[in-house]
């Protein structure tokens, strides 16, 4: 409950700075957004720009981070509640704990509609 409560308060402050930097948010740091790629476990690239009209959610975790395995619970409830409307990539930028242990734990999710990425 308190991941839940710190993401929230997490979403709710990006927000209000995003709505601050509004005006100030140039050309540039979108593009350089908007060229951001991830790859999926089957070696697919994803890029932002391709997500155009969906909200997108970016979850870092690993895999032997316990709060990070908890928080992709909730981020299955979101997926589930809003469906095609939103996008959530969980990247696990680091692989510490291996990319087997990766790919292992994605393939156990992949009925959640999650889409795991490094």
């Amino acid at each position: 409950m308190k991941r839940i409560a710190s993401t929230l308060l997490l979403i709710i402050c990006v927000g209000l700075v995003n709505a601050q930097d509004t005006a100030t948010f140039n050309k540039t740091k979108f593009d350089i957004l908007k060229s951001t790629s991830f790859k999926d476990t089957k070696g697919n690239e994803i890029k932002l720009d391709q997500l155009k009209g969906k909200i997108v959610i970016i979850d870092f975790w690993e895999t032997w981070c316990k709060p990070c395995i908890q928080g992709i619970s909730v981020l299955e409830k979101v997926q589930k509640n809003y469906g095609e409307k939103v996008v959530i990539l969980a990247v696990n930028a680091l692989m510490k704990d291996g990319e087997e242990n990766f790919r292992k734990f994605a393939e156990s999710k992949q009925e959640s509609g999650i889409v795991f990425v490094t």
